[in-house]
């Protein structure tokens, strides 16, 4: 499938129309940099172990294990942490949610998909030469369907992607059209994957100017309500997302 290499000095961006229109790499040049070094969580042969002694645990009263036959983790209730995802952990994933979906659920890639955009293909429309010195635009339409309990309505979401000829920098825009007679709501959203390698390290961390954070190192989680600004920033290469 055709993909798009947009690139500047500053950055290299990837796009896959072919996989829900989705940005699946991301370089900032200057420190040789791949902010989207996200692995999809497929299931692992030693997940078996992790599974089976847990049970073991749980069980009690088995016979005693010779030395060749414990397993010892560094971390507890890791079992409690497998969880696979039935996609790519792309950026700019489109998102038609269940009403009831929660952050935990999403964690877990247990949430209600209610629309066909998600990982499906997008059409690339042919882009146009740039003149000098102004953005290059790339653009993606779908044509899909959004089910809402027993309708489903012909939805279409065009986005561009206007990308700086010299700054890292990418602008998005959206546009959301519902092609039917009916009137339809529902919860939309975006999805980002994008990672700094440290998740515990203190000079690496999630911010926000509208909300103090805490705890902001970027293996936390949480929800946070009318933002305007979120960014993720690393004071030991001294660039921000």
């Amino acid at each position: 499938r055709d993909e798009v290499v947009i690139s500047n000095k500053e950055m290299n961006a990837y796009f896959a129309p072919a996989c829900g229109g989705a940005l699946f790499e991301l370089d900032f040049r200057p420190i040789c940099f791949n902010l989207s070094n996200v692995l999809r969580r497929r299931e692992e042969t030693y997940h078996k172990t992790i599974r089976e002694s847990s049970q073991a645990g749980k069980a009690g009263g088995a016979q005693p294990q010779s030395i060749h036959d414990r397993v010892h983790f560094k971390e507890e209730g890791l079992q409690d942490k497998l969880f696979y995802d039935t996609y790519e952990r792309y950026s700019f994933l489109d998102h038609f949610l269940g009403p009831q979906t929660t952050l935990e659920q999403f964690k877990q890639s247990a949430q209600e998909e209610c629309g066909e955009f998600l990982d499906h293909p997008y059409e690339l429309e042919k882009p146009a030469k740039p003149r000098s010195g102004q953005p290059f635009t790339l653009r993606l339409k779908r044509a899909g369907v959004v089910k809402e309990g027993n309708q489903a309505h012909p939805v279409t979401i065009r986005k561009s992607f206007a990308i700086s000829p010299d700054k890292a920098e990418i602008e998005a825009h959206y546009t959301i059209t519902n092609d039917g007679q009916e009137e339809m709501s529902g919860w939309w959203g975006v999805e980002f994957n994008f990672t700094m390698l440290a998740g515990d390290a203190k000079d690496r961390y999630y911010y926000s100017p509208d909300h103090k954070i805490n705890p902001a190192h970027l293996r936390s989680e949480g929800e946070l309500k009318k933002v305007k600004t979120f960014g993720m920033r690393d004071d030991w290469f001294r660039f921000q997302l």
